[in-house]
């Protein structure tokens, strides 16, 4: 069996709901501050993400918890997730991540994000045949 440590799992605070400017990151946020690793890829890793994003702060109202518990516990009931190493900027944020693994995301809205995230391939359908 394959065992699957997840590293960011928050994908730069991406997930924790804090990215609201489709254009730009907030000031002091992990991606304004280390922006030469995204090289302008912010724009494009927010739309790609925005539909992620508002189901995860649904789910997050809905259950009085923070974007952050959402998408951490739905990455630890994954089958093969063994762990996951989330970075925290400060105690509070520590906090956060830790309930990930006391609370457990309900059946449907983990399915949801599931269906949600698939990866598309689009092999061979990509191929243009002349």
């Amino acid at each position: 069996q394959l065992s699957v440590v997840c590293w960011s799992p928050l994908s730069g605070g991406m997930l924790t709901g804090k990215y609201n400017d489709p254009t730009k990151p907030p000031k002091g946020s992990r991606l304004d501050v280390r922006s030469e690793i995204s090289k302008g890829r912010y724009g494009k890793w927010y739309l790609n993400s925005i539909e992620t994003i508002s189901e995860i702060k649904k789910i997050a109202r809905k259950y009085s918890q923070k974007p952050s518990v959402v998408s951490l516990s739905w990455l630890l009931k994954r089958n093969g997730v063994t762990s996951v190493v989330a970075g925290a900027r400060s105690l509070e944020q520590l906090e956060d991540n830790l309930k990930a693994s006391d609370w457990s995301i309900p059946d449907d809205h983990f399915n949801a994000l599931n269906e949600l995230t698939q990866i598309s391939f689009r092999h061979p359908n990509n191929w243009k045949i002349s």
